[in-house]
């Protein structure tokens, strides 16, 4: 007995070990990778709410607080509604392609919802050097 070699069949001992493994750590870089997807679209979709919140109580509320000084202290009294109104609205178009991006982020996992946010940040933020091009004079 001694003498034997031992015979070692596929899937058995230190094979099934190993895979055992494999597929482990396959299932854990899988759950990260899940994680890490929910952690971009719940980080994305709250900083485009924020922004969209802001632009919603800069337009409505007429809140110049939440901007700059600098940006708005050249505003006349009578050009402010106009100027809260487009500049809102911009911060609005920003956040909601922020928003749209999260939600095609968790759906399809594409390179559309970085083409989604980058149309909307272009148009927001040309409402917004508008607005302070046009009022703060």
């Amino acid at each position: 007995v001694s003498g034997r070699k031992r015979i070692s069949t596929p899937g058995t001992g230190n094979q099934m070990f190993c895979q055992a493994i494999i597929d482990k750590s396959k299932f854990v870089r899988e759950i990260l990778d899940m994680i890490g997807k929910i952690i971009g679209v719940l980080i994305t979709g709250g900083v485009g709410t924020i922004i969209a919140v802001m632009g919603w109580l800069i337009w409505k509320k007429e809140k110049l607080s939440l901007m700059h000084d600098y940006h708005v202290n050249k505003v006349s009294a009578e050009n402010k509604t106009a100027f809260c109104r487009l500049s809102g609205i911009g911060l609005i178009v920003i956040g909601i392609g922020l928003l749209i991006s999260a939600v095609i982020l968790f759906v399809t996992d594409s390179a559309y919802s970085f083409l989604c946010f980058a149309v909307c940040f272009v148009v927001g933020l040309a409402m917004l050097i508008t607005a302070g091009a046009k009022y703060n004079r």
